[in-house]
């Protein structure tokens, strides 16, 4: 996920069970590992 900070993107990385912080959605409450296993349904 890239994040613009300061004019910038800074990468972040997000793998299993990891929860995604997004500075957008902050009220979002998943992992990185629900994401994938959406994916393989």
């Amino acid at each position: 996920m890239k994040i613009m900070i300061y004019s910038e993107y800074q990468m972040n990385a997000f793998t299993g069970n990891n929860r995604i912080i997004s500075p957008t959605c902050a009220q979002l409450n998943i992992t990185a590992q629900q994401v994938f296993d959406s994916a393989t349904s």
